[in-house]
């Protein structure tokens, strides 16, 4: 194998026998445009009531080099949505919160600047969701606890009517529950903690799916960081992050299995400097990141066991 400069590398010559394929090429360009107004009014000490308006404008548009049966030549869009949030929230002490709210949003079909054909012209995607929550402060403010429960509905869901048509009349469902807890064990150790449930559903649709669990939903998941002060300089920690077993369409024919990451991080804290080492993936376990729903599903990797090191300067 001939020798090349990296930075400079020589053309080599083609052999006669090689074989070329053109490949793709995406190009895709999305402006957003979306003013807002919110605003929270105490009735008294203990109720408050919130609200908020929205209204994005979304424009988008994407070529392809090589079009194909499910990507086009080019398509564009352009949307225009109002969105509301409304919610209550009652406050008996200073230390305890309990709020509901109420809240839609929108999801076009160019929203990740990738599109499948007979999706382009469609209006977009209506999602609205409730919640019930509370959160709690004890020990002086040295532990809060925080607990909700949800329901979000995708009302108009994207469904395929026939190859290369769709229509906007599934339902996909997520019920859920999140818990979270901070705080300090004692003055040098800290711990952080969360868990979500995820009883998520297609409840309708027309291509077959119906029943099914919505791609890369997981079930379960969970997180957990702790950090220690050796000394008042000196600072260790680590945790792990968790999510069940995920599809990677709505098929359910893909499945990632569960993902697990653990990570560490050291640091040396000076009046006017930090230094921070942390190391991602500890264990070097192989999991998957990301789930791609397209080409029937394709999965991203996580990263191997990587070293960063970082400095903060405080002028």
């Amino acid at each position: 194998m001939p020798i090349v400069s990296l930075t400079d590398p020589a053309s080599l010559a083609t052999p006669g026998n090689s074989v070329s394929t053109a490949t793709n090429l995406a190009d895709a360009s999305p402006t957003t445009f979306a003013p807002y107004v919110n605003d929270t009014v105490e009735l008294n000490k203990q109720w408050k009531v919130v609200g908020g308006l929205r209204y994005d404008r979304f424009n988008a548009g994407i070529s392809n080099s090589v079009p194909s049966a499910i990507t086009p030549a080019s398509a564009s869009q352009g949307i225009g949505f109002t969105s509301v949030r409304a919610g209550v929230i009652y406050q008996p002490t200073e230390a305890q919160s309990y709020y509901l709210s109420y809240g839609t949003s929108f999801n076009p079909s160019l929203e990740t600047l990738s599109v499948t054909n007979g999706q382009q012209a469609l209006p977009p995607e209506k999602n609205r969701s409730y919640e019930a929550g509370a959160k709690w402060d004890l020990s002086g403010g040295d532990l809060s606890l925080t607990a909700a429960a949800f329901q979000v509905e995708k009302t108009n869901a994207r469904t395929l009517l026939s190859a290369g048509v769709y229509v906007l009349s599934g339902d996909i469902r997520v019920r859920g529950a999140e818990l979270s807890a901070a705080g300090r064990i004692t003055n040098r150790w800290q711990v952080f903690a969360g868990y979500a449930l995820l009883n998520a559903r297609i409840v309708s649709a027309l291509d077959g799916t119906q029943g099914n669990v919505p791609a890369n939903t997981p079930r379960n998941s969970a997180s957990l960081w702790s950090t220690y002060k050796l000394t008042p300089e000196w600072e260790v920690g680590g945790g792990a992050t968790y999510m069940s077993n995920r599809f990677a369409n709505n098929q359910n024919a893909v499945s990632a299995g569960t993902y697990l990451r653990v990570d560490a991080t050291a640091a040396y804290h000076q009046p006017k400097y930090d230094i921070r080492f942390n190391i991602l993936n500890l264990t070097n376990r192989l999991s998957y990141e990301q789930l791609i729903p397209s080409d029937q599903g394709r999965s991203v990797p996580t990263i191997d066991r990587t070293l960063l090191g970082t400095v903060t300067y405080r002028f």
